[in-house]
């Protein structure tokens, strides 16, 4: 598949892209000559995915897991379900 950062075209093997309705995560090398393993993280648009970050080595990929978790906990306790479906808003 392909995937866009700065207008410029990332193909990225299919078996290594996990994608939902609107947020995605890639997996890619470090570098030609790195097999570590990246991740970035993708929000779609019109059918095309974007690259929403620079990368993150997936060491931290529980850190994000947990930070994500967090923030979602704080919003179910400190924000308002919005009544259309689409998230939550500031009390």
């Amino acid at each position: 598949m392909i995937i866009y950062k700065d207008g410029k075209e990332l193909t990225i093997e299919d078996d290594h892209l996990f994608l939902g309705g609107c947020a995605g995560i890639a997996l890619t090398k470090r570098g030609p000559t790195d097999p570590h393993i990246m991740f970035l993280i993708l929000t779609e648009d019109d059918e095309n995915w974007f690259i929403s970050n620079n990368g993150f080595s997936s060491f931290w990929i529980d850190d994000l897991e947990i930070q994500i978790k967090k923030a979602k906990e704080w919003m179910e306790n400190n924000a308002i379900k919005d009544p259309s479906g689409f998230g939550y808003t500031f009390k």
